[in-house]
């Protein structure tokens, strides 16, 4: 049997009526986007694009990309009612090239999440002051706010060293800047997240720990820096 005559009827039943209306980019200087429509027996190959996308090439060449799973995408052939099954809805028009950029950094940034879960799930609740400020303000934060692998070890104008690490989204704790600084020494705070990880803990505060430097710049460093804004 043909190949392709072998996949027109595992998925569509013999179903040599079925057409599928998907968009394609429209003609320039006349649409943004044009329905085009073919018979499901045009299709040559389905594949997989990540998790939540599919890839259509049909005879001739032309390839088409559906927000829908390859698993949602054989179901909707199989059990199409009418004599066109409409995918206009979840027809991507992205670059093939962009979207694969997009689809590589969701997956990078899935993984991560995957194997940051236990850190996400911890709540912070710390002072935390911006770069070149001094003025703390306490915020209350989970690990998913922050970027973990920005973490890292500066000096302190008060002395010793702190911690800096970025926010994803600073605004929201009413921040300028993606990067804040507390006054706790990394090795601390990661020994604080390792301990409430192994115990279940996941309430973490480190209010008092990120303020025992207070705001005042050691005299030895005033003349250095400059007064104490």
């Amino acid at each position: 049997m043909d190949p392709k005559s072998k996949l027109f009827k595992t998925f569509h039943f013999d179903r040599g009526d079925l057409w599928i209306d998907v968009l394609v980019p429209g003609q320039e200087g006349l649409s943004a986007s044009d329905t085009f429509s073919f018979p499901v027996r045009t299709i040559t190959e389905m594949q997989s694009l990540g998790e939540k996308n599919s890839l259509l090439k049909l005879d001739g060449g032309r390839e088409i990309v559906l927000n829908l799973s390859h698993a949602d995408l054989r179901k909707k052939l199989r059990e199409a009612e009418d004599a066109v099954l409409d995918l206009t809805a979840v027809t991507n028009l992205t670059p093939r090239k962009n979207l694969a950029a997009k689809l590589k950094q969701e997956f990078e940034e899935a993984a991560e999440r995957e194997r940051n879960k236990s850190f996400n799930a911890l709540t912070f609740r710390l002072s935390v002051r911006t770069s070149q400020k001094t003025d703390f303000r306490e915020v209350t934060f989970t690990g998913a706010d922050i970027v973990r692998s920005s973490l890292a070890s500066g000096g302190s104008i008060m002395g010793g060293t702190n911690t800096k690490f970025n926010f994803r989204d600073p605004a929201k704790f009413g921040l300028r800047s993606e990067e804040a600084i507390t006054e706790v020494e990394l090795e601390e705070f990661n020994a604080r997240v390792k301990q409430a990880i192994a115990t279940g803990v996941t309430d973490i505060d480190m209010r008092e720990l990120s303020m025992r430097k207070g705001t005042e710049i050691p005299p030895e460093k005033r003349k250095a820096n400059g007064p104490n804004p």
